[in-house]
């Protein structure tokens, strides 16, 4: 084992000296932490370049967006007239209104049920509950399965309620 020194990625223009092991090819030893790239989720450059710009002219894009939702009106630009301004058709208010939403509200995926291997339809079981408490020792079972679900370690360990 050969133990190096690697340059981790901090903020930008920072970085860490960090000791790793490594194998005797040089390759490194399993579970090792990756270094020497970014962090998961630290914006690249020109995330942090538009950002700084927004940030300079004092743009809030999301703000403009809605703005532009509520009102129906472009946002007026420079050395423009405000009767000039331009009214957006409703599917297009509609378009920055879902876009909107993917900074408050989470994707979810869709989840498909299919029957077996993944094909047709899903089979539904039905049982018959009151044909079973009719008969004493299925209402006994039903009632111990139902105190296992409950309890479990109580019903392991032989104490019934």
């Amino acid at each position: 084992m050969v133990l190096g020194t690697e340059n981790v990625a901090g903020l930008p223009g920072e970085t860490v000296s960090e000791t790793v092991a490594r194998s005797s090819k040089g390759t490194f030893l399993k579970g090792h932490r990756p270094c020497g790239r970014k962090p998961k989720g630290t914006p690249n450059a020109q995330t942090w370049f538009a950002r700084a710009v927004l940030e300079e002219k004092g743009v809030n894009p999301i703000s403009l967006a809605l703005d532009v939702v509520t009102s129906g009106l472009l946002p007026l630009a420079a050395n423009q007239d405000a009767k000039h301004r331009k009214l957006l058709s409703d599917e297009l208010r509609v378009k920055v209104l879902l876009e909107l939403m993917n900074y408050t509200f989470p994707r979810l995926s869709s989840t498909a049920l299919t029957g077996a291997n993944g094909t047709g339809a899903v089979e539904i079981a039905t049982v018959d509950v009151l044909e079973l408490m009719r008969d004493p020792e299925m209402a006994a079972a039903a009632q111990k399965l139902a105190l296992g679900i409950t309890y479990p370690k109580q019903i392991e360990g032989g104490t019934d309620q």
